[in-house]
């Protein structure tokens, strides 16, 4: 081969990278599969789907995830940074913020970093906080990946879960559905904070046009304690525009808490709205 053609070569095996790791941060992220990042026929007849970033690649991402629930406007206002780094082409790991992130539901608000103070609804600066590894499992038909985490939910006194989940994801021309069921267990202050339980986001996408992708999110969260007055149903619309292979914008708007059990605040009134991007290297 000659110098010319390794260069011309490494460079888009390069440029393919950036874009597996743009739709794989979606998926991370907003759940929003990045086909439009492959462009145009390409993305219909891509073999592969990977839920892991690409060996030696990484991707920071960062949303304003803002509160417009009813009388409570602005109160918090939050930036969460999330940063994934393939070790290998089958193995992810991440240092995690957003609660996007931390459980594959869109609508969170008022994790790390809150920063409307805590007039505003804020109870730390610094809080959610994740170490996180994806393992792939598959790549072809189903693409399927196990998720592992340790989240700490405060500091103050010292919050310390676990996730345990599996992803996976099946795409059919422009449309795909992706599915994020998952463990929750509390490891310490157990009788103070009662978050054992089980989710399942539910996430169908379109890529539009190639630049650009709408998703739908649904799903159900599960608490282990008091199951049957204390589940949620929520609801998020999404949008995500690849702006160059490597980097990406997106929106979302949720209901949280659509409908639930008689003791969560259940409808419209409880609402909230994401802003943010992803840059792949």
């Amino acid at each position: 081969m000659s110098a010319r053609l390794a260069y011309h070569q490494g460079c888009a095996d390069h440029s393919r990278a950036l874009e597996v790791s743009v739709r794989t941060a979606l998926s991370f992220t907003l759940s929003i599969v990045a086909v439009a990042a492959l462009g145009g026929a390409a993305a219909a007849d891509a073999p592969d789907e990977q839920l892991t970033v690409p060996e030696g690649h990484g991707v920071v991402s960062a949303a304003f995830d803002i509160n417009l629930s009813k009388e409570s406007a602005f109160k918090p206002v939050s930036l969460s940074p999330d940063l994934w780094y393939g070790v290998t082409d089958d193995v992810t790991l991440a240092l995690l913020h957003s609660g996007r992130a931390t459980t594959g539901f869109l609508g969170s608000v008022g994790e790390s970093l809150c920063i409307a103070g805590e007039d505003n609804g804020c109870a730390s600066v610094y809080s959610n906080v994740a170490l996180a590894a994806r393992l792939r499992l598959g790549t072809r038909a189903i693409a399927t990946a196990i998720d592992a985490s340790l989240i700490v939910g405060d500091f103050d006194p010292f919050v310390l879960s676990t996730r345990l989940g599996l992803a996976a994801r099946l795409r059919r021309g422009k449309v795909a559905f992706e599915a994020a069921p998952g463990f929750v267990l509390g490891l310490t202050e157990r009788d103070a904070v009662k978050r054992d339980s089980f989710a399942v986001p539910l996430t169908l996408s379109y890529a539009a046009t190639p630049a650009v992708a709408l998703a739908v999110q649904s799903g159900v969260v599960v608490p282990f304690d008091e199951t049957g007055d204390t589940y949620s149903i929520p609801l998020s619309l999404g949008v995500q525009y690849a702006a160059t292979s490597a980097i990406a914008i997106a929106g979302s708007f949720s209901l949280p808490v659509l409908a639930g059990g008689d003791a969560v605040p259940t409808g419209a009134d409880v609402r909230t709205m994401s802003l943010g991007g992803s840059y792949a290297f």
